[in-house]
């Protein structure tokens, strides 16, 4: 008995070994009450049975709910003996099943497979996807441009991240928008697995615009299960996404050869800040709107990109690739901002005003997204944020900050230790100045009090528990495959062995409502104190 696979319409399951054992992780799509399996070529006087607890069969489809009993973690056994004369050789596997999600199959091309793309980041190849809907509909069946790992200090993880390209576009998510690039997020340092998603819904909820659209699914790569996946848009510009001014569109218009053999090439802004750029490029005629700015640390490592005088760096997302004249527009233009944020009055307080220029922080940043995405941060504690994976947008000849990014490591876990609910963001970059503006106080406490407050008591309450019915099967297929559950980030400490997904699921709950409790208390802080009457005499 050699494989053990499953053979749907469109995809085919192997079985994978385990701690010495045969496990095999079936879709939403299959039935288990009418089940086929491949056991390879057998000779035509080999007979084979398929025994459960509950009872036998000798062909096959397969009733397995009527063979076995699911076990505490729905896994059901199944020893299959093939008999011929006197000779009878039997091995046992244990099928799981999700539920409720989308399955994605993805095959690399010939002479090529997921053990290059995961050697290195970067690495792509070209292959082909089928998804199915939970009811076995297929959503997808069609080749890819391409599959390539992705991601910062994800990629490091055992459970990789990838990036796929469709041969064109499709609405993978059924809400409407056709995409043809789309990100795989592999989760592995959230053991709910819901962090990310629960964050993006929480943005668009909020009316944080161009929030990435995002829906979970089980990944099968090469014939083999490599766990629960969050399936989502790129933050990019586009109608299905951050519909602003395509400046890179209007940048193709007017260099045909826009984006091939780009030579880079360093400069500094009147501040003396370092900027990266792309040589022989023309301008389009108006460049003052349509960027999209993604704070990187302080190196830029893409094509466009820039340094504050306050050594942080932001990479250009969109377009990829500028002149030195757009660039030094920009970057000019956020330093401005930066100093504006940073300025001090006479007494050495914050005052958000740019000394140079005279202009509040305000005239630079739409305050109001800049008061969301805060409280989107604060309450979810992330680490990530003013760091890296945070972006700014340049519309209608102002910043917007969003849309949000890269929200795994929230709600409690962090790099190097748990994340009380009652503590500070870790990093500081223009929140340690905003937070102690008036008008950005105001600001955020108009938003608490009037929605947030209580959106973020109904996810914590709610969507919670929701997502963790929702991901169960699933989850429970992800646990056996990626079997440590996480507390501190996807490489630290792990949550005691015996711990239960439930639990986690209570504890991160409880850790969102104490956060809450925390939050009115800072607030509270913020209020001034009601004048004192003054009594007539």
């Amino acid at each position: 008995v050699q494989k053990f696979s499953w053979s749907g319409e469109q995809g085919m399951v192997n079985p994978q070994r385990i701690d010495g054992g045969d496990w095999l992780f079936l879709p939403a799509a299959a039935d288990l009450t009418s089940l086929w399996l491949d056991l390879g070529a057998l000779e035509p006087d080999v007979s084979v049975s398929f025994q459960g607890d509950l009872g036998t069969a000798d062909a096959m489809p397969l009733n397995l709910t009527a063979l076995a009993t699911p076990g505490a973690y729905g896994e059901y056994s199944l020893t299959v003996t093939l008999s011929r004369e006197a000779e009878t050789r039997s091995r046992t596997v244990r099928i799981m099943a999700s539920g409720n999600l989308p399955a994605i199959f993805l095959t690399s091309e010939e002479g090529a497979g997921r053990a290059f793309v995961d050697a290195v980041k970067g690495n792509a190849v070209k292959g082909s996807m089928v998804m199915l809907d939970p009811d076995g509909t297929v959503r997808y069946d069609d080749t890819l441009s391409q599959i390539k790992s992705r991601g910062n200090s994800t990629f490091y993880y055992p459970k990789k991240p990838y990036q796929i390209k469709l041969n064109k576009k499709s609405d993978l998510l059924g809400n409407g928008e056709k995409v043809k690039t789309w990100v795989l997020l592999a989760n592995y340092a959230d053991s709910t697995l819901f962090r990310d998603k629960l964050c993006k819904d929480l943005a668009a909820d909020m009316g944080l615009p161009g929030t990435p659209e995002c829906r979970w699914v089980d990944l099968y790569f090469d014939g083999e299960y490599r766990g629960c996946y969050l399936l989502t848009e790129k933050v990019q510009i586009a109608s299905t996404g951050l519909d602003i001014t395509d400046l890179e569109g209007m940048y193709e218009d007017v260099n045909p050869d826009y984006g091939d053999d780009v030579t880079l090439a360093v400069a500094y802004n009147r501040f003396g800040d370092p900027l990266c750029y792309v040589e022989g490029l023309i301008d389009p005629e108006n460049m003052e709107n349509g960027y999209l700015l993604e704070m990187n640390h302080h190196h830029g490592d893409e094509n466009s990109w820039f340094q504050t005088k306050r050594g942080w760096a932001f990479n250009v997302k969109s377009p990829e690739n500028l002149t030195q004249r757009a660039m030094t527009y920009i970057s000019e233009y956020y330093q401005e901002f930066e100093d504006a944020v940073y300025g001090l009055d006479y007494f050495g307080n914050y005052s958000g005003v740019n000394a140079e220029t005279g202009k509040s922080y305000t005239e630079y940043c739409d305050l109001d997204s800049l008061a969301r995405m805060y409280l989107l941060y604060y309450f979810s504690n992330n680490q990530d944020a003013y760091v890296q994976s945070t972006y700014f947008y340049m519309e209608d000849g102002i910043l917007h900050a969003g849309p949000i990014w890269d929200s795994d490591q929230t709600f409690g876990i962090g790099w190097v230790e748990n994340r009380a609910p009652d503590s500070e963001l870790l990093w500081s970059y223009l929140v340690e100045a905003l937070v102690q503006l008036p008008d950005f106080q105001d600001k955020v406490r108009e938003i608490y009090d009037t929605s947030f407050r209580q959106l973020a008591l109904d996810y914590a309450n709610g969507k919670v528990p929701e997502y963790g019915e929702l991901l169960s099967l699933s989850e429970a297929m992800n646990h056996r495959v990626w079997p440590v559950y996480y507390r501190v980030s996807g490489l630290g400490t792990a949550y005691p062995a015996d711990i239960r997904y439930s639990e986690i699921l209570a504890q991160t709950s409880q850790w969102m409502t104490d956060r809450i409790a925390f939050m009115d208390r800072i607030f509270a802080a913020w209020k001034p104190e009601p004048e004192t009457p003054v009594t007539p005499e």
